[in-house]
């Protein structure tokens, strides 16, 4: 009786673990720390690029390893979208990013299993030109595998805090000077579920 008490406490626990925190509090080495111990997983985090130690875009890594440049100073990519009535990339501070082509990256991360553990680095400005990934946003948040993902705390829209606000999703604060702490909250959690 006990075994199915808990069974059943834990099987009605958020499985949306989403970590918040300014700029550079650790969300993304957080989570990466995290995904490293999970053997079954599907999503893709976000890397800077560096050229000579000065930070000059961004990348996204797929669980697979497929690498695209998201965005950069670089970048002059043009870019049609009647939903935000752009016909140029659109522009984060000094970066130009490459939607097209991060929607192409998207696609691919639609196709998962039950098994998977299911992450996304990071629920944020850039990423949300993409209507294909506010798409995959919404299906990982309503599918029955663990998800975990950071979410921006400086930019915020009606998509974002309608995530925020879900009765499924657990908040982490993350903060660069107690980042072990909200590992082990994290561990524990993911333990539960």
């Amino acid at each position: 009786m006990f075994l199915y008490v808990l069974r059943t406490i834990f099987s009605k626990m958020p499985r949306n673990i989403l970590l918040t925190g300014f700029p550079r509090s650790g969300k993304t080495t957080l989570l990466e720390q995290v995904v490293r111990g999970i053997s079954k997983k599907k999503g893709f985090l976000t890397r800077e690029v560096k050229e000579c130690g000065e930070r000059t875009g961004f990348e996204v890594v797929s669980s697979d390893n497929q690498v695209l440049l998201l965005a950069s100073i670089h970048l002059n990519t043009r870019y049609e979208s009647p939903r935000y009535h752009l016909n140029t990339s659109p522009e984060i501070s000094r970066y130009c990013a490459d939607i097209e082509g991060f929607d192409k990256f998207v696609s691919s991360q639609f196709k998962y299993s039950k098994e998977h553990s299911l992450y996304l680095d990071e629920i944020g400005q850039m990423q949300l030109f993409s209507s294909h990934f506010r798409d995959l946003v919404t299906n990982y948040l309503d599918a029955s595998n663990l998800f975990l993902a950071t979410i921006s705390k400086v930019y915020s829209d009606a998509f974002t805090e309608s995530i925020k606000r879900r009765s499924d999703v657990i908040l982490v604060e993350v903060d660069s000077s107690d980042r072990d702490t909200a590992y082990r909250e994290i561990t524990q959690l993911i333990g539960g579920v």
